[in-house]
């Protein structure tokens, strides 16, 4: 799709990000929690992983929103090659090869 780009994360694309991810958390389906964190914890977690150079990746669409992400979270006190690893799209960009060309990129991230 050419109206899809992915790209790193970055701060002008966290308010459309957390949308998403409340869409997706309210779906029930594929994330633990049914809603999304606070904005401003969710821009905390985000602003907090690209200082630490954590893998972290928005699918954003033609209009500049981002409809999708995954990123690796490290876990504290554990083996610094493992992390959680959170990721979602937006219902109506599933089934187009998105989701494993998101986690490609923030595989290949990881490995750097």
């Amino acid at each position: 799709m050419n109206d899809i780009t992915i790209l790193p994360a970055e701060e002008k694309y966290i308010e459309s990000h957390w949308k998403n991810l409340d869409r997706v958390a309210r779906e029930a389906k594929y994330l633990a929690a049914t809603r999304a964190f606070p904005l401003e914890e969710t821009r905390a977690f985000i602003l907090s992983g690209i200082q630490q150079g954590r893998p972290a990746f928005f699918v954003v669409n033609a209009e500049g929103k981002a409809v999708g992400w995954a990123d690796i979270a490290r876990r504290e006190h554990a083996d610094p090659r493992t992390g959680f690893l959170g990721m979602g799209l937006a219902p109506e960009y599933r089934g187009q090869g998105l989701g494993k060309q998101l986690l490609l990129a923030t595989l290949a991230c990881a490995r750097e």
